[in-house]
């Protein structure tokens, strides 16, 4: 009996990792998305590279920057992307790319003077739905992306929030 409950523990546990390896990251094409990708490349010169990935639960943008990136530009960057990412465009995220479920939270990895390799990055901005981990409809516990982190550097720790 032992025997049959291990084999079923291997068997379960195989299934579940071909699950979590078969969910690539989905490139996002998305007109939104891609007019505010153009307007961000050419409103600011240093901005050589930006993608947006979704991989459930979250949304991810990965900026490759070229330069010096100052705290009043961190900020203002976190300020375009903050105009973007709200619910509704969240929504629609979640109905194109995860049959209609939001996603719970934004992350731009921002790569400075250098080309995008592992988890080497210099900035990261985060924003999420709920307040906490607990994923619920709460009001307490809704933020809507308001409050958006940046980590990384000399910047470490600075939070913007409405």
């Amino acid at each position: 009996m032992k025997k049959k409950f291990f084999l079923a523990g291997i068997i379960l546990s195989a299934l579940l990792l071909i699950l979590v390896e078969c969910n690539p990251d989905k490139r996002v094409r998305m007109k939104e998305v891609r007019q505010f990708t153009e307007t961000m490349c050419r409103s600011d010169e240093h901005i050589k590279d930006l993608k947006f990935y979704f991989r459930r639960p979250a949304l991810r943008a990965e900026m490759v920057y070229e330069g010096p990136l100052e705290k009043e530009k961190l900020i203002s960057i976190t300020e375009d992307f903050k105009a973007l990412v709200d619910v509704e465009f969240m929504q629609k995220i979640g109905d194109k790319y995860w049959g209609g479920a939001r996603p719970s939270g934004f992350e731009l990895y921002i790569y400075c003077d250098k080309d995008k390799e592992g988890n080497n990055y210099d900035y990261s901005i985060y924003s999420q739905y709920n307040k906490t981990y607990k994923v619920d409809e709460n009001p307490d516990n809704i933020d809507g992306y308001k409050t958006w982190t940046i980590s990384g550097a000399e910047n470490e720790g600075v939070l913007y929030k409405d």
